[in-house]
């Protein structure tokens, strides 16, 4: 017996040694370190926020990555960025959701969107991730001058741009009964792609127009136009359709204008359309016709929402003081001596004696 506790104890003393030499090896990386550290080898790196429970459940898969022996003559390592604590170093990346999986080599960045298995991981970091496409690697203030720089692109951009904002109560008229083409993006205003995208889509408006041709730039905010989000079964950002002829056809392809003034001219043509333009369901459009007007007019919704509350609880008091009250009447009724005559008059039973 002494002897199986003794085997056991050991057992789990290594298990605890090994778990522990695992999170040794993912490189804890700050604002401090980072940049220092990134210099040599190719990093894979997490990115990822101590309260978010994916980012959990991704932790032991991390630390046995670290920890591969096909990785042991490679310059490969493993880190970590915690994201509420390195706010800069995530900008940096664009990091918008955890958690975020990317390799750094050489001062440029690749995305990981594979499976998050240790296999997988492997294999894009060792010669995978060559095959991607890469951004260049910014410091804090060169990223800071660019996101500038853009923001003022953007915004002259804008001002000289033909894309269309559309919204729930214009969609028909717009594109459904109209006959021309619409390509449209469907986006969220925190969405970090849908930001990058927007110089694009500004100049794609641009060149369509100067090329006098028949389709037309459009844009849907799908934090306050759920109708026709919905519609178009939108779940991601950015989504792009391209409607010609009353179908719909997703476009997948680069987002570059090259590319989308190509699929707008004919390469749409070689496509499967995802189908017709669909209606509206009287469901859905009260539905999201009542998200939109509490969107767009939130202090009321508050005031709405606990009137109704309280009316609610009200009604509900007096149900339950009627429903109680009754039942307390018939039970007093059956009791023995008790003058029902006295109870329909208003007389209380309860009422104490004149001295």
């Amino acid at each position: 017996m002494e002897r199986r506790l003794f085997l056991l104890s050991t057992a789990l003393c290594f298990l605890t040694s090994l778990q522990s030499n695992a999170e040794a090896s993912v490189v804890d990386l700050t604002s401090k370190t980072f940049d220092n550290e990134i210099q040599t080898g190719v990093w894979f790196v997490k990115f990822y926020a101590p309260w978010c429970r994916h980012c959990e459940k991704l932790k032991e898969t991390i630390n046995i990555l670290s920890v591969d022996s096909r990785l042991a003559d490679s310059n490969v390592r493993v880190g970590k960025v915690d994201c509420i604590a390195e706010r800069q170093i995530c900008e940096r990346f664009g990091v918008q959701s955890y958690p975020t999986l990317k390799v750094i080599d050489e001062g440029r960045f690749y995305d990981y969107s594979g499976n998050r298995e240790v296999d997988s991981m492997l294999e894009f970091v060792k010669s995978g991730y060559m095959k991607g496409e890469a951004e260049n690697l910014l410091s804090y203030a060169e990223f800071v001058e660019r996101r500038e720089k853009l923001v003022a692109e953007q915004e002259e951009a804008e001002r000289s741009s033909s894309v269309v904002s559309i919204t729930s109560s214009t969609f028909d008229d717009l594109v459904k009964k109209d006959k021309k083409s619409w390509i449209i993006k469907f986006y969220a205003p925190w969405c970090g792609h849908c930001r990058r995208l927007a110089p694009t889509w500004n100049r794609l408006s641009q060149v369509l127009r100067e090329r006098n041709g028949n389709a037309r730039v459009g844009k849907v905010d799908c934090t306050v136009h759920r109708r026709v989000c919905s519609r178009f079964g939108v779940n991601g950002y950015p989504t792009l359709f391209f409607v010609s002829d009353g179908q719909i056809y997703k476009y997948q392809g680069p987002r570059n204008v090259n590319a989308l003034v190509e699929f707008i001219s004919t390469g749409h043509k070689a496509a499967t359309p995802v189908g017709p333009i669909p209606d509206e369901t009287l469901f859905s459009s009260v539905v999201d016709t009542m998200i939109e007007w509490a969107t767009e007019h939130t202090v009321m919704a508050i005031f709405s929402g606990i009137l109704m509350i309280a009316i609610f609880v009200a009604i509900l008091v007096a149900l339950l003081d009627f429903c109680l009250s009754d039942d307390e009447y018939s039970k007093l009724k059956k009791q023995p001596g008790t003058d029902a005559a006295h109870l329909s008059s208003g007389e209380s039973v309860n009422k104490p004696k004149a001295e």
